[in-house]
């Protein structure tokens, strides 16, 4: 049985009036390092926010599988996804300003970083160690409010993403 204790954040921050979150990999190592994708991507809601239709799914719930069913899924990017480069643009365009997109980006950021060494680090007595190298891939979900705070959704043991990302992810994990 599995209950959802987190409240609804009624003042998302949006990308095109439509609703996202972001889904960055981490890379838990065996010994216990923390090994942070620089790549992640917005997974954006097909039909625009609506802070009075809550019943439609489409405005408000990011999950692939939910936004596919809609006649508008790839309607405004490929897959209903951004990266984060993109997003950075999104937030030069908000702004007017590569400094103050670059500052609000770093803070989006710092704020996902600091919440994955914490989760991570909340469990590590739990998880303990193996006797050979290996590591666990996690997807992490976030959501920004209008206000640039950040917000832990769920953390996946078993993450699905974009082809495109998890393909770098394989390649540049393997570089390093």
């Amino acid at each position: 049985l599995v209950h959802d204790g987190s409240r609804y954040i009624s003042r998302p921050l949006l990308v095109g009036g439509r609703k996202f979150d972001i889904r960055a990999l981490v890379a838990l190592s065996a010994d216990y390092d923390i090994l942070w994708y620089r790549k992640w991507i917005l997974r954006l809601c097909s039909e625009s926010y609506s802070a009075t239709d809550l019943d439609n799914h489409l405005k408000h719930i990011t999950n692939h599988c939910i936004q596919a069913s809609s006649e508008n899924y790839s309607a405004h990017e490929d897959g209903n996804e951004l990266f984060n480069e993109d997003f950075l643009q999104f937030l030069f365009e908000k702004y007017g300003s590569m400094d103050k997109a670059k500052e609000c980006l770093g803070r989006v950021v710092d704020q996902m970083k600091e919440i994955v060494k914490h989760t991570t680090l909340s469990v590590e007595e739990g998880v303990g160690g193996v006797d050979f190298d290996s590591f666990q891939v996690l997807g992490y979900d976030f959501m920004v409010d209008e206000n640039m705070h950040v917000w832990l959704i769920e953390v996946n043991g078993s993450p699905t993403c974009s082809t495109r990302m998890i393909m770098n992810f394989a390649k540049d994990l393997k570089e390093n």
